[in-house]
């Protein structure tokens, strides 16, 4: 796909993530590549030359909940490894639900061992401007 990254380098670490987003999503998205594109510009200015990978994960995990869970809570879990001498972060997706109420139910089935290590946050939905509305 085309894009408007300036470098090859950032080119071809926009492709890699839009690559390893696709693979977590099942399917191709033109806006999850428009938003990759314009992530990997902003980690460029906070992080120069040298992005560590675990800001990469973290960004190809939010961009997924954003394709998946738009106007939901989600409740995770993440985990850290160390591959290459560099840390990874590997986000599981454990519930998502409408209201804070009905996850809050959803948590309650879990092991007590993942409720302990979840973490909750309300994904915006970032086309919400721009959708249109039932009469």
């Amino acid at each position: 796909m085309g894009t408007s990254i300036a470098s090859p380098a950032d080119q071809e670490l926009a492709d890699r993530l839009y690559k390893q987003g696709v693979e977590i999503l099942g399917q191709e998205s033109t806006a999850f590549r428009m938003a990759i594109d314009g992530a990997v510009k902003d980690l460029r200015v906070m992080f120069g030359n040298v992005i560590p990978k675990k800001e990469t994960d973290r960004l190809v995990h939010d961009y997924v909940l954003q394709e998946k869970f738009p106007d939901r809570f989600v409740a995770y879990l993440e985990d850290e490894t160390e591959e290459e001498g560099e840390t990874r972060l590997q986000r599981e997706t454990r519930a998502a639900a409408p209201s804070l109420a009905k996850l809050e139910q959803l948590i309650k089935a879990l092991p007590t061992e993942q409720q302990k290590r979840i973490e909750v946050r309300y994904v915006r939905d970032p086309l919400a401007g721009f959708r249109l509305k039932a009469n």
